[in-house]
Parts: structure tokens; sequence; C-alpha cells
């Protein structure tokens, strides 16, 4: 999982019209220099979908131990 999730964030970080949001307010894009990448966990109550902050900085180990921990706490 953690690959696929890198490879995400990669791809995110190399195009930044995908990664970007629009301002209520200003009505202008915002392009973010930084990946959050939701991963649906499956855990004995069901299923929970974390957050994963800033993947652009994480090496493939930190992904993975971020989606046990969130699936352990999930449950």
């Amino acid at each position: 999982m953690s690959a696929f999730v890198k490879a995400s964030a990669h791809a995110l970080m190399d195009q930044p019209s995908v990664n970007g949001v629009i301002d209520d307010t200003t009505k202008e894009i915002v392009y973010r220099d930084y990946v959050d990448i939701s991963v649906a966990v499956a855990t004995p109550k069901g299923l929970v979908v974390p957050v994963i902050r800033n993947v652009e900085t994480m090496n493939f180990a930190d992904i993975e131990k971020t989606i046990q921990r969130s699936g352990r706490e999930g449950s």
C-alpha cells in the first residue's frame, strides 16, 4: 500500500493543479505544497478512512506504520 500512496503523492507534487483547491472567499486556485492522502482501512468494527498528512515527506516504512496505527486506533 505504501508504494501506491508514495507514487500518488509524487504524481500530485509533479502536477500541482490536480492537488489544488478553490478558495471560496477569493475564488482563486490555491496550489498546495504538501500532499494529504486518505486510505481506507478495514477494522473489526468496520471501515475507517484516516488522512495521512504530508505524505511527500514520508518514506515507505513511515507510511506503512501510519496506516497500521490508524487501523488499530480506528478499531
